[in-house]
């Protein structure tokens, strides 16, 4: 593991420029995004070292999960392919001195194309982030925004998932319609932002 995070120069770090974390949720898991801006040349080794480490984990798993290349654009993504039904592909690129990981190879395509602006729609496209920016200080530290109405879309999922993997057990159909009501009991907020 040492020699596969070698090509890390760990001061690099402390150049971040910027950061974004997001989640989605497809029921019923959930998939995370990572994008960090580099003031420095700290992206590309920081890329390096992922590929590493997955590599790495093909060579210790024999094969059985595989370190692979596509590409987006003019961009290679790396992925880590793990076995059928497993909703997770871990996947790492590189847009200049962006380093994008993610959980799914659709997270990072999609956010590499952003990033080499092929006018795909963004949550900055949205109406409702625009209109609660209009009326924001500008963010000093962090600008964090919440579509609740999306997240419990997503989650209403959930009851109909259980519904459809348990071969009508009637005890995770009552699991099913107590999730149901919980999700429409809790989901009251629409959308937030906040900015620091």
């Amino acid at each position: 593991v040492r020699a596969a995070v070698e090509p890390v120069d760990w001061k690099t770090l402390d150049s971040i420029k910027e950061g974004v974390y997001a989640q989605l949720m497809e029921p019923p898991f959930t998939h995370h995004l990572g994008l960090i801006r580099f003031e420095s040349d700290g992206a590309s080794p920081c890329e390096q070292a992922v590929k590493n480490l997955f590599e790495l984990v093909e060579r210790y798993t024999n094969g059985e999960l595989s370190a692979e290349t596509t590409t987006e654009g003019d961009v290679s993504l790396t992925h880590l392919r793990m076995p059928d039904g497993v909703p997770f592909q871990p996947t790492v690129a590189r847009v200049g001195d962006v380093l994008v990981i993610a959980s799914t190879a659709t997270l990072a395509q999609k956010s590499v194309a952003m990033l080499q602006g092929n006018g795909a729609e963004s949550k900055f496209d949205d109406p409702r982030l625009k209109e609660a920016l209009g009326k924001l200080p500008d963010p000093e530290d962090a600008l964090i925004f919440f579509d609740g109405e999306h997240l419990f879309s997503q989650l209403r999922g959930i009851g109909p998932f259980i519904r459809g993997v348990s071969q009508g057990d009637p005890d995770a159909a009552r699991v099913a319609e107590l999730i149901d009501r919980i999700i429409d009991e809790v989901s009251v907020i629409e959308y937030e932002v906040t900015v620091e």
